[in-house]
């Protein structure tokens, strides 16, 4: 009886240790994927428009002097195109931007005044991550920069003269 005994506990500790060994198995293989899953560095930026020398809009109209709706194709005239693509970089998991907030209000009165416009109207902001974040196991260091790439497009206007 001891002998049968001796040979199911035996028997039983083998099935237990092959269960944990592949349940660590698929652990480990579930873990790798979410790490990879994961591998991003990011990244923070800010656009600031307050030094902006005239009026912008996400839409297609402006508010004019009296508060009156002034529509692009009505009341303005499009004298050109605005389109600027910039990277945003930080580091510190992204705790600490590197780029500049008002470089994109500069390029954007440089613009108007070379177009010799009033306005932007339809203004589209889009920001997609870069590459560079993606870079295996470099994500993890506080020091390894992110980026994203945004890209702003909108028409630029002038005021129809009667």
């Amino acid at each position: 009886m001891k002998s049968v005994l001796k040979v199911n506990q035996a028997y039983s500790a083998k099935v237990v240790n092959s269960m944990l060994s592949k349940w660590h198995k698929l652990n480990y293989a579930v873990m790798t994927c979410i790490f990879f899953a994961a591998n991003c560095a990011g990244s923070q930026g800010a656009l600031r428009f307050d030094k902006l020398d005239h009026p912008v809009s996400m839409s297609g109209f402006l508010y004019g002097r009296n508060n009156e709706i002034l529509m692009k194709d009505i009341h303005m005239q499009e004298v050109g195109k605005f389109s600027l693509t910039q990277r945003q970089w930080s580091i510190g998991y992204s705790l600490i931007p590197l780029s500049s907030k008002d470089a994109v209000a500069i390029a954007m009165n440089k613009a108007l005044s070379d177009a010799n416009g009033d306005a932007m109207v339809n203004l589209e902001v889009e920001t997609t991550g870069c590459g560079w974040n993606s870079i295996p196991f470099l994500f993890v260091l506080p020091i390894w920069p992110g980026c994203s790439e945004v890209k702003l497009t909108a028409d630029i206007i002038r005021e129809k003269r009667k």
